[in-house]
């Protein structure tokens, strides 16, 4: 692992492997689908890849509300491209301590580690 990016989501930390992180970007223009699950907020289109946006506030039962240091991180997963929403980016972590074997109900939700004394939620999404 190269380290791991820290976003916020709402007043929870998490990350995500920086391997896995393509670009950050600014708010952009979410087409909103019909019959996607309520955190699927939609795609939005990125260098001619029309990728889905999911917002993790809302997937995990959190506030949800986009601020001026709101972010779109696009990552790399096996099924391809997908934009995860956050409402800011925090930093890197380089030297992680993990504890894994974290059992949630959410299967995205890797392990936890520190980020300046607070706990983080690792990501993966396969």
């Amino acid at each position: 692992m190269s380290g791991l990016l820290v976003f916020t989501l709402f007043n929870k930390k998490a990350c995500i492997d920086m391997c896995s992180v393509r670009e950050i970007l600014l708010p952009k223009t979410i087409t909103k689908m019909p019959c996607m699950p309520e955190y699927m907020i939609g795609l939005i289109n990125i260098h001619g890849h029309v990728i889905p946006v999911m917002d993790l506030r809302i997937r995990l039962s959190l506030k949800a509300t986009f601020t001026d240091k709101t972010c779109i991180i696009v990552i790399d997963t096996v099924s391809g491209m997908l934009a995860v929403v956050a409402d800011e980016v925090n930093g890197i972590i380089r030297n992680v301590e993990t504890i894994n074997d974290t059992r949630t109900e959410y299967d995205f939700i890797k392990g936890l580690c520190s980020y300046n004394g607070e706990i983080a939620y690792i990501l993966g999404f396969e």
